[in-house]
């Protein structure tokens, strides 16, 4: 087993799960269309490499879905709609770090495929969409001003 640095900055968790007929949960609330529509905008803004739209299985809050956790963030959308995609996509934008030279590639060494771009540009460093990976050491402040969880 080889333990790495988690190669995205940001994961966006988006509950699929599907609960037996009869019972509350956020794949009956059109959760599906909802990660897909995070995927694509996310892709088309050119942060695949920075940010990660994971379906995931129940986050306990059935209740309140669909539901998008946030990591490492430690925020959660619910009741969510395809017209709150826009808005989750600008809250993680504006959270994002905006990288530095050489974070892209160190994250494209540490994923198991190795897939991605082998070099980045250099203009393309500083930019907060197309720049690199920034990874931030837990002793490091949050970049929303938030305190870091253990």
């Amino acid at each position: 087993m080889k333990q790495q640095p988690v190669p995205y900055q940001k994961i966006l968790f988006v509950c699929i799960n599907n609960r037996a007929e009869g019972e509350i949960c956020c794949s009956r609330r059109a959760s599906e269309p909802i990660a897909e529509a995070l995927k694509a905008r996310v892709k088309a803004l050119g942060l695949s490499g920075r940010v990660r739209v994971s379906k995931s299985g129940c986050q306990d809050v059935c209740a309140k879905g669909p539901n998008v956790m946030v990591f490492p963030d430690y925020v959660w959308y619910h009741g969510v709609g395809q017209d709150d995609v826009e808005g989750i996509i600008h809250d993680t934008l504006r959270t994002l770090d905006s990288g530095g030279a050489g974070t892209a590639q160190r994250a494209e060494a540490g994923r198991e495929d190795g897939g991605g771009k082998e070099q980045q540009n250099q203009s393309d460093q500083g930019d907060p969409v197309k720049g690199g990976l920034a990874r931030r050491h837990p002793a490091q402040p949050r970049p929303d001003g938030q305190q870091q969880r253990p």
